[in-house]
């Protein structure tokens, strides 16, 4: 098992970046995201929280080193399943995906949480990698090269959330003009 962490603090207020959040695909920084469907969404009659459950399809470019891709049948397309809650009167967001494709060699279940801060909004992301099956004897190597790609996919992953919030501040501020 490998777990990846980060932690970033964005100048926005929460709602801005909660909104960002569901409006995140497409953006010019994770261009592998190919669809977002929601498959349910509801509010809790006592809570208020908003419950969402989407499905994430993206290319499978990167899926290890190139005798991992010849050894194991691994398609061009993964799927992802995500639920969230979005809690308004407490101003917390938390998301949790995991992958739907290549269970059979490899769990990845990420986590991302949203709460204002000091100055913003604090961004928090981990992920849990674990090798499985056939995968299990390289375990180490694999969950290592899985994490190095989540670290670099994560930083795309702020960048177009930023770009959202970018997008969302403009339009707001065209409204303010009209």
């Amino acid at each position: 098992m490998h777990l990846f962490e980060t932690s970033h603090l964005f100048p926005h207020p929460w709602s801005l970046l909660t909104s960002a959040n569901f409006q995140k695909y497409p953006n010019i920084h994770s261009p592998h995201v190919l669809t977002v469907d929601i498959l349910s969404r509801s509010l809790h009659p006592t809570t208020g929280h908003l419950h969402t459950e989407r499905l994430i399809s993206v290319t499978n470019t990167s899926s290890g080193p190139a005798w991992v891709r010849a050894l194991l049948p691994i398609s061009d397309i993964c799927f992802f399943h995500e639920t969230s809650i979005l809690d308004v009167r407490n101003q917390h967001f938390e998301a949790t995906s995991t992958n739907l494709s290549m269970r059979t060699f490899l769990t990845l279940e990420e986590t991302v949480k949203m709460r204002p801060g000091e100055g913003g909004t604090v961004f928090t992301q981990t992920a849990v990698v674990n090798a499985r099956g056939v995968l299990s004897c390289a375990a180490r190597f694999v969950e290592e090269g899985a994490v190095r790609s989540f670290t670099n996919n994560s930083a795309k992953g702020r960048a177009g959330l930023q770009t959202v919030v970018d997008a969302l501040l403009e339009q707001m501020t065209d409204r303010r003009l009209a």
